[in-house]
C-alpha cells in the first residue's frame, strides 16, 4: 500500500512544479544557437548589414542597422569576448510567456545587467525577431530615434503571499500607492536593470502603465508555479 501511495505522489508532485511548453525545453539548444550566430556576426569584421539581416528580423528595416548599432555594442556584449558571452548565452533562462508562438531568452551579465532576445517561432527558429536592452527598450527602436520607444512587457506575479503588493505613482517608496495587485492576479512589467523598480501594467499594452512595483517582489513567468503558468497561458493564448 505504501508503495503504491508513493508512485501516486510523484506525479502529483511533477505536476505541482514549474513547467514551461515542451518544446521550450525540447529546442533550447537551438534557440541559444542562434542567439550565438547573431554574436558570432557581431564579433566578425566583415559583417554587412545583408549578412545581420539574414539572423536578426529587425535589422530589415533599416539598412544602415548594423553600423547604428555599434554605441549599443557595449550593453549587447558587457564588454566581454565571444567565448564568455557563448558561456553566458548556456546559462541563459528560456520562457515562452504563456505565448503560443516565440520564446524570450533572458541573458544575465555581470551587475545584474539583463538583455532579452525575441525569437518568434515555436519550432526551429533561424531568426531573432526583437532584441530588447537592459532598460526594456527595443534596440531597433532606438537605433531608429523613435518616440516614445518601445517597450518589452514581460508577465510577472506578487511574491507577497497572502497579500499585495503596492503600485507606487513613482519610482520611490516614498510615492503615493495608487493601487494594489494582490498575489492571485498576474501581470505584465518592463524589465529594468538600471533601477530597483518597474513599471506596471494589467494588460499587454505598453500604452496601459498604472504606475511602479518594487522589483524584488515580482515572481517571473518561468518561475511561477504551474497551475498559474496554466492559468496565464491559457488567458493569453485566447486573446
Amino acid at each position: 500500500m505504501k508503495i503504491l501511495l508513493f508512485f501516486l505522489w510523484i506525479p502529483y508532485f511533477a505536476c505541482s512544479q514549474p513547467q514551461e511548453n515542451d518544446w521550450v525545453k525540447e529546442y533550447q539548444e537551438d534557440y541559444k544557437n542562434v542567439v550565438k550566430n547573431f554574436y558570432t556576426l557581431l564579433y566578425n569584421e566583415k559583417t554587412n548589414n545583408q549578412k545581420l539581416s539574414e539572423i536578426y528580423w529587425d535589422a530589415t528595416l533599416d539598412s544602415g542597422m548594423f553600423k547604428k548599432m555599434k554605441p549599443y555594442l557595449k550593453e549587447l556584449t558587457g564588454g566581454l569576448s565571444k567565448d564568455e558571452i557563448f558561456k553566458i548565452i548556456d546559462k541563459a533562462e528560456i520562457s515562452d510567456e504563456g505565448l503560443k508562438f516565440g520564446v524570450y531568452i533572458e541573458m544575465s551579465f555581470s551587475g545584474a545587467k539583463r538583455i532579452y532576445f525575441e525569437l518568434g517561432s515555436k519550432d526551429l527558429p533561424t531568426i531573432i525577431q526583437y532584441i530588447w536592452l537592459s532598460d526594456g527598450a527595443l534596440l531597433g527602436s532606438k537605433v531608429r530615434n523613435e518616440s516614445p520607444t518601445q517597450k518589452l512587457l514581460l508577465v510577472g506575479i506578487s511574491n507577497v503571499k497572502d497579500g499585495y503588493t503596492n503600485v507606487r505613482e513613482a519610482p520611490s517608496n516614498e510615492a503615493k500607492v495608487i493601487d494594489k495587485i494582490t498575489d492571485k492576479e498576474y501581470f505584465y512589467y518592463v524589465p529594468n536593470s538600471n533601477s530597483d523598480w518597474v513599471q506596471v501594467s494589467r494588460k499587454d499594452d505598453i500604452k496601459a502603465i498604472i504606475g511602479y512595483v518594487y522589483k524584488s517582489q515580482i515572481i517571473k513567468y518561468f518561475e511561477m508555479p504551474n497551475e498559474i503558468q496554466k492559468k496565464v497561458a491559457k488567458e493569453r493564448k485566447s486573446d
